[in-house]
């Protein structure tokens, strides 16, 4: 994912610690207008893998990325986030939420939404 607008880099730090999942900061830089930009993973704590549905997932869920989303609007309002699924900001952050619950990340003979693929 990567954020624009950021007031400070800090920011996703806190986020990250005040839900309970780590952040992974891949590369930053300075915008023009001179807020921050970041890309960033999202990773549970830990090593160890959780079992969902049979499989072995190390991967934070939906409702952790959308907790997380508003942890981290509260701390800088103006941030953007883009990830391959949505743009979210945080005017729309509650309704990407309800709109990317029923997106299909399974196969087409056997889905699985997006939603639902935790133990939440």
């Amino acid at each position: 994912m990567v954020v624009r607008n950021l007031e400070r880099l800090e920011h996703l730090q806190e986020a990250a610690k005040r839900v309970g999942i780590q952040v992974i900061i891949r590369k930053t830089g300075r915008q023009r207008n001179g807020m921050w930009w970041a890309r960033f993973v999202l990773r549970p704590i830990g090593d160890k893998y959780r079992l969902i549905r049979r499989r072995k997932v190390w991967a934070v869920c939906l409702h952790g990325h959308t907790e997380f989303m508003r942890v981290l609007f509260q701390l800088s309002p103006n941030a953007v986030i883009k990830s391959c699924m949505a743009t979210v900001t945080k005017d729309n952050l509650d309704s990407h939420f309800w709109i990317l619950r029923y997106k299909n990340v399974g196969s087409i003979l056997m889905p699985d939404y997006y939603g639902f693929c935790c133990n939440c």
